[in-house]
C-alpha cells in the first residue's frame, strides 16, 4: 500500500470518527425530547380531561387521578401501578405521592349523569 493511500484511508476514517458522533447525537437529542414532549402533552390532556393537574418532582412528572375503581397513575405517558410510580420517585418520597392521593381523593370522583324519574 502506497503512503498516499494509507494517508487517505487515516483521514477518512477519522473524519468518519468524528462527524458522525457530531451529527448524530443532535438527532438522538432531538428524537428524546420529541418523545418526552409528546408523553407530557398526553399526561397534561389526561390531567385536564379529570380537573387535576401534571404534578412535578425533581423534573418527573406524573398525574394521580381519583377515578370510580380507585387511583390511576400515569408516569412518562403511561398508565403504571403505584409501585412503579412510588419506585420512581424513590421510597423516600412516598410522602408526595400520599399528599397527591389525600389532594384528589377530597374531590371525588366526577359523578357520571343522574337521571331521576319524574
Amino acid at each position: 500500500m502506497q503512503a498516499e493511500t494509507f494517508g487517505i484511508m487515516i483521514f477518512g476514517v477519522t473524519a468518519l470518527l468524528v462527524l458522525v458522533p457530531l451529527w448524530l447525537m443532535p438527532v438522538l437529542n432531538r428524537r428524546r425530547q420529541e418523545r418526552e414532549l409528546l408523553a407530557l402533552n398526553k399526561m397534561h390532556r389526561f390531567a385536564l380531561r379529570h380537573n387535576t393537574f401534571v404534578r412535578n418532582h425533581q423534573g418527573l412528572r406524573y398525574v394521580v387521578v381519583l377515578g370510580k375503581n380507585g387511583f390511576y397513575y400515569m408516569l412518562g405517558g403511561e398508565f403504571v401501578p403505584r409501585e412503579r410510580l412510588l419506585k420512581a420517585l424513590g421510597e423516600e418520597n412516598e410522602k408526595y405521592l400520599l399528599k397527591a392521593e389525600r389532594e384528589e381523593s377530597q374531590h371525588g370522583p366526577a359523578p357520571g349523569l343522574i337521571t331521576s324519574p319524574a
